[in-house]
């Protein structure tokens, strides 16, 4: 199976930020319209959010496992630590903007 995004980049961080956001997005636009035009009584007894998500893990379940479980670990661990060190970088730029007045150095 090839993928057609497997490319060589000068910067592959960038490139990786870039399809992070590319595929975030667009999973996240798919699901919420997923969500809006299944009716209510679609599958009856059960969550349709929860559903759908097993639907979207059915669907990229073979690239999943084409990949391997080690891979698969190191993808998730490093998704969770991007999130993490965005979420701390964007605390420590905004701390100083959220202090008191009182409290920021005067010049």
């Amino acid at each position: 199976m090839t993928y057609a995004r497997l490319e060589t980049h000068a910067d592959p961080v960038h490139a990786f930020v870039v399809e992070v956001l590319r595929t975030g997005l667009m999973l996240t636009d798919l699901m919420a319209d997923l969500i809006e035009i299944t009716p209510q009584d679609a599958f009856p007894g059960e969550d349709t959010e929860g559903v759908l998500i097993e639907m979207l893990t059915g669907t990229v379940r073979p690239a999943v496992a084409a990949a391997g479980p080690a891979t698969v670990e190191a993808c998730t661990a490093l998704l969770g630590a991007l999130g993490d060190r965005t979420v701390r970088d964007l605390e420590q730029a905004v701390a100083p903007v959220e202090r008191p007045r009182t409290q920021r150095r005067r010049p």
